[in-house]
């Protein structure tokens, strides 16, 4: 799961976004987050004002290792 939020914490003014399995492999991974795409939770979020990122698994097991993320509209 990896959330962005414009309220300076989790879970305020947040989108979040669920990994897929195909980002979960040996290599380079990159994520390309969609703004529309995100379920929004918190209050509403303001892209101008991304202050605050959380990545964490929902499996608790290995590592996590992104190497580019890109936010696109």
């Amino acid at each position: 799961q990896l959330e962005l939020c414009s309220g300076g914490a989790c879970d305020k003014e947040e989108l979040g976004y669920a990994f897929m399995q195909s980002v979960k492999k040996v290599g380079w991974n990159e994520l390309y987050l969609y703004l529309p795409g995100g379920s929004a939770t918190g209050g509403d979020f303001d892209a101008t004002r991304l202050n605050f990122i959380r990545l964490y698994s929902l499996e608790a097991k290995g590592d996590i290792i992104i190497d580019d993320i890109y936010v696109c509209k």
